[in-house]
């Protein structure tokens, strides 16, 4: 991807539908090597949406398509002086409201499934980097094997936003080392009164099991400490019906490796939309995996999650595999039985049990 100048939205492969489509259409990203360059006032490896705002109707029928995005086994590096770089776009965007050949603005997606990714974020004074936005998306959906890190200077970064769809997040390797005001490593929201999540709200997060997030951020912003944290779930503007409240809130939170080793002043935050606005700071890995400062309804069977350095490889050189002496070894979750491999291919579990993260110990 290459410089665009001022007022230039730069975009690598881009799905989108045609006016007065009426089908189903899968588009699937795999091996290749997405890269940037120059200047643009924003960027985007991959983009795709469509406007059918019906989770449940016929695609083939109302003119509208219905469109999947498959994305794996593809290198994404990004690095140019924009205004939003981003990765993956699946669904609504927070840059850019694009919009569709009828006018519709484009927030919707059939399905999504992402796996075995490297995406790497080098910022330089960027207003935002997000890593994969997913959201709204009408099937069930996968994000799982994927390295995803943000280095650098940066007013937001986001290595992973969802927003109000069936997601199972899974061995994944989420990491955030920046000069920020607002550094995330896991952002899950929803929200009950913007038009477009009207037939969306009773979507959530499903299984999230195996993964470190590792946030080594440095926050610029000493009047929000809430602003920097590996993870947030958070509902706003719970204005409609009061059923939504958790919506942003995984079915399960289990077995992850949460590490926060920065000047931030939270671990996790917590956003209970019965009070909107209120963000509560939930300090330790207990409180989280006790469920500690969460609201009483809140559906998430939280449990063995730790905080501990994943003791990646090599940080300086991008190298995320694990050495020997990891608390991530052995200490994933076996959740179903369907045979999972890592993002090199390596079948799991090589020991005991599998391991967190994307890569699999091998021990050479």
């Amino acid at each position: 991807l290459g410089s665009g100048g001022d007022s230039y939205v730069n975009i690598g492969i881009l799905a989108y539908p045609a006016a007065n489509a009426n089908t189903a259409l899968t588009v699937t990203v795999s091996g290749n090597t997405i890269e940037t360059e120059g200047l643009a006032d924003e960027v985007f490896a991959i983009s795709a949406a469509d406007d059918d705002s019906d989770p449940d109707d016929d695609s083939t029928a109302d003119s509208k398509a219905a469109i999947s995005l498959n994305v794996h086994n593809n290198t994404i590096a990004l690095g140019s002086l924009t205004q939003g770089l981003t990765a993956i776009n699946a669904g609504v965007n927070l840059f850019t409201n694009f919009n569709g050949p009828d006018g519709d603005e484009l927030f919707y997606l059939e399905n999504l499934d992402v796996q075995n990714n490297t995406i790497a974020i080098d910022t330089a004074g960027n207003e935002g980097a997000i890593g994969i936005n997913a959201g709204l998306i009408r099937q069930p959906a996968l994000i799982a094997n994927n390295v995803i890190s943000i280095t650098g200077s940066v007013s937001v970064s986001v290595p992973l936003l969802t927003y109000l769809s069936d997601i199972d997040v899974v061995y994944n390797t989420i990491y955030t080392d920046t000069v920020t005001s607002q550094a995330l490593g896991w952002t899950a929201f929803a929200t009950d009164s913007e038009t477009e999540s009207v037939n969306y709200r009773d979507k959530r997060i499903g299984e999230v099991a195996n993964n470190i997030f590792h946030l080594r951020s440095t926050s610029n912003n000493s009047n929000d400490p809430t602003d920097c944290a590996t993870m947030m779930f958070e509902e706003i503007n719970n204005t409609v019906n009061a059923s939504y409240v958790t919506a942003a809130s995984p079915e399960t939170f289990r077995n992850n490796d949460v590490f926060l080793d920065s000047d931030c002043q939270a671990q996790y935050v917590y956003g209970d939309a019965t009070d909107v606005g209120t963000n509560t700071p939930i300090d330790t890995v207990t409180q989280l995996n006790a469920k500690t400062g969460f609201s009483a309804s809140d559906p998430t069977i939280s449990a063995n999650n730790i905080s501990a350095d994943p003791d990646f490889t090599n940080l300086t050189a991008g190298d995320f595999t694990l050495l020997n002496t990891s608390p991530c070894l052995d200490a994933g979750l076996a959740f179903d039985t369907e045979t999972w491999t890592d993002l090199l291919g390596t079948a799991r579990p090589l020991g005991d049990a599998v391991d967190m993260g994307a890569y699999e110990f091998l021990e050479l």
